[in-house]
């Protein structure tokens, strides 16, 4: 028989108004064990999912701790707000921590740098390079791998 245990996840939460900024919230989990609860915690609404240190905190608690928590997650208006303009409209107060700056952004899928084994035109990485050497003649092929 598999027991259901009760844990107390600590998330970091998005949607607080200022970029690269989280509040910690703690969420009830009921799970098998922690590593069933800390996924179960990653899949719930405005939790950071992609981040790898979405989970701050995870402890195993008791049935009546299990049931505060909850009853005090229902009271927070943070997590009732559906957009970032209702809450700036009901006036929600958010205790935003700013994320460590070691940590990179998320990425622009827009930028492409080169990397040493790839075929380069300065910064920028030449998907086909056969095709592109047809249509661009070149004189010199070390300007290519600046």
């Amino acid at each position: 028989m598999i027991s259901t245990n009760y844990y107390a996840v600590t998330c970091k939460c998005g949607h607080t108004g200022k970029p690269r900024s989280y509040t910690p919230i703690t969420f009830a989990v009921k799970a098998d064990n922690t590593f069933q609860a800390e996924t179960i915690a990653r899949m719930i609404p405005r939790v950071k999912h992609d981040s790898p240190t979405a989970i701050l905190s995870l402890r195993p608690v008791l049935r009546e701790a299990f049931l505060g928590i909850i009853e005090k997650n229902s009271q927070n208006p943070f997590l009732h707000c559906r957009s970032d303009e209702e809450r700036e409209t009901l006036g929600v107060k958010v205790r935003a921590i700013r994320e460590p700056e070691a940590l990179p952004a998320r990425g622009n899928g827009n930028k492409k740098h080169c990397r040493s084994s790839a075929h380069c035109r300065g910064k920028e990485i030449i998907r086909n390079f056969r095709t592109y050497i047809r249509m661009h003649p070149i004189d010199n092929e070390e300007e290519w791998y600046e």
